[in-house]
Order: C-alpha cells, then structure tokens, then sequence
C-alpha cells in the first residue's frame, strides 16, 4: 500500500512525533510511506526513518501549498493521503475540491477543537468553524486521538461526521532500547539526593505552566528536597520566569527550553505531572508510564482520563486546583503511589497502533 502523510514541519511536539511513529510502524507493516513536508526544518529531521520517503513542497505557508496537494492527490498514484492538524485539514480538503481522484484522504484531528477556538477572537472563530462544517465531511474518514476530540467535534459540527477513535502510536523502538539498557542521567540534580519532578510541554497558556509552578511552591513547604524541570518552548518563558522569581524558586525550577532527550529526563524523573487546561490526548503522559513514573495530571479534556483509565494509572486532579494538585504530587513524593504503568504504555505501542490505521484505511478503499 502506498501512503502519504502530511504535516507542514517536523518541529518538535506532539503531532510530529506522532507522524513519525506511524511511518515507522506503517513501513514496518509493508507499506510504502512519504512524509510530505512544507519545508525541510524541524528538530525531528533527523529522525524520520531510513525506510520512509520524505518530499518537500518548498513553500513557507501551508496555504500556498493546495495546489501543489491537489496534484499530489490527484495524479501521485497514493492509496490514501493522510493530513495531521487542524488548519492543515483544512487546505488537504480545499485541495480536493471538485476534484476526480482515486486517492482516499483521511484527516486526523489532534486537538480539542472547541478549547482552541475559545481562544480566537470571534470572527476568527466563526470562519473556521464555518470551514470545518464545510469541508470536514468531505474526508473519506476523520480519525480522532481521543474519544474526548471525537465528540467534541460531533457536536462542534452538529453530527456531520463521525469520527473513528484511533490513539496516538508513542512506544517506538527508541523507548523499547531505553527500557531494556538505560540512559545515562541529562541533568545533575537527577544525581543528588532530591526528586526531580519532570513536565514537558510548549511554554503556553494550554499548558497552564503556572498551576504548576504555583503547586510546586506549596509542595515544596512539606518536602524541602525537590525540584522541577519544565521542557519545552514558548512564548510563555518570561511570564513563567517572572513567577518563578516571585515565589524564590530560581534555585528549585528549571527551564532548559526545548531538548532532543526527553526519554533520558523522563526516565531519570521520580514523578512526571501534567497540568494542562485541555488536551487532544498527552502523548508525554504515556512516555513517562512507558518508563514506569508515577503520573499526576489535571483531568483535562481531553486524553488524561482516557489513557489512565480514570484514575486506575496514576492520579487525576481538577483543572485549576493548587491544593489538589499539591497534595497529589505530596502522596507520590512520600511513596504513597506504586503501580506499575509499563503494561497499559504497550497498549500505544506503534504497530498496534499502525496496525489499526491500516484496519480503517482497508475499510474505505
């Protein structure tokens, strides 16, 4: 089988490791894979698979690139095209306007939708809804990463489509060497005597950062040796910095912005935390359990509960709840917290997950 996957860049996050994932465990599978990109950049270049093709468009706007898809969709010979993000739906779908193709396209929505927009100033707001009623069901399936974004869009689109639940493909072969044979330790507060408290995620307001800090802080009143490191980038670093000083923990919270070696500090972690308003699904939440870590994460829409079983794999505490989210990462800090998540990780393996791509493709073409 012939597929096709598009996303305009390989920078680092969540949606971009998924694509290389799901090439890898495709090609795994026997299928001939490409990653369509944008533009060659991205800090996950080098990590697309020796077996996959990549292509680039060469155009610096995702917009600029629907005529360049539509003869891909057109003419290319794929059996299916595969878009990953929301606006980049969007433009694979005004690709295939009035168009004769043969080749099957699948969108995948990776995001609570109606969160998202929420943020956008109203006329904004309407035009994209607007587009999505429009052209999302013209896909030939929407796959959703959570059954969370799966009725969020339902009612968002006033049961135009019906989304087929597939979860993201995260326990790839770099994890399987990890578990087997270890890392060495990226940081050295991971050899000292304190726990070390790991978040990742873009520094922005979805990942409510300062709930974090804010709890940390009131953790850190009953246990003096901890500490935390936030990985990741965004326009939130200087208002994040500025709490940080604030509540005196200069000394205490780390953040060292992007790094190439999440595994290696979530690995070396005593205790990984999410505390976002929403999600799609939380990706890093099944990273952490794939080595083992306790999780505490706000039960956010959506993906948290869905991935711990409500509960079952770790703990889940309200959205914008300091004292709940304290006194969940205290219970873990003082050893109150013992299961063991490696089990439930394998259940987003990539192949099966890859495996139930191929199931949905075969059904539509």
């Amino acid at each position: 089988m012939k597929i096709a996957l598009y996303i305009p860049t390989l920078d680092g996050g969540g949606a971009q490791r998924v694509v290389i994932n799901l090439a890898q465990g495709l090609s795994d599978l026997n299928c001939e894979v490409t990653i369509f990109l944008n533009k060659s950049v991205g800090n996950l270049i080098t990590s697309v698979p020796d077996s996959v093709n990549l292509k680039v468009l060469d155009t610096h706007r995702t917009l600029y690139a629907i005529p360049k898809l539509r003869k891909i969709i057109k003419s290319e010979g794929y059996d299916v095209f595969i878009s990953f993000m929301n606006y980049v739906n969007i433009a694979t779908l005004i690709a295939t306007l009035f168009l004769k193709r043969n080749t099957a396209v699948i969108i995948t929505e990776h995001i609570n939708v109606s969160k998202t927009l929420n943020n956008l100033d109203w006329l904004k707001r309407a035009i994209k809804k607007y587009q999505m009623k429009l052209l999302y069901p013209r896909a030939d399936m929407v796959i959703a990463v959570s059954k969370g974004v799966a009725q969020d869009l339902q009612c968002l689109l006033d049961n135009k489509i019906e989304p087929q639940v597939i979860y993201n493909p995260i326990v790839n072969h770099q994890i399987k060497l990890i578990q087997k044979y270890g890392v060495n330790s990226p940081h050295q507060w991971f050899q000292s005597s304190n726990k070390v408290i790991v978040s990742v995620g873009r520094l922005t307001t979805q990942k409510n950062f300062s709930l974090l800090i804010n709890s940390f802080k009131k953790v850190k009143d009953d246990y003096k040796y901890c500490k935390l490191i936030i990985l990741g980038e965004g326009p939130d670093r200087n208002l994040l910095e500025s709490e940080i000083k604030q509540l005196n923990l200069v000394n205490d919270i780390l953040l060292p912005g992007f790094v190439h070696n999440v595994y290696d500090y979530l690995y070396h972690s005593d205790l990984f935390v999410l505390s976002s308003e929403w999600e799609g699904f939380g990706n890093v939440i099944v990273e952490a359990m794939a080595f083992n870590k306790p999780i505490v994460s706000t039960n956010c829409p959506d993906g948290p509960s869905e991935i711990l079983e409500n509960g079952k794999w770790g703990i889940l505490t309200e959205n914008e709840d300091e004292d709940g989210l304290s006194f969940a990462m205290l219970k873990v800090l003082n050893n109150k917290l013992d299961i063991d998540t490696i089990d439930r990780s394998y259940d987003f393996d990539y192949l099966n997950i890859s495996s139930k791509y191929l199931k949905q493709i075969d059904s539509i073409i």
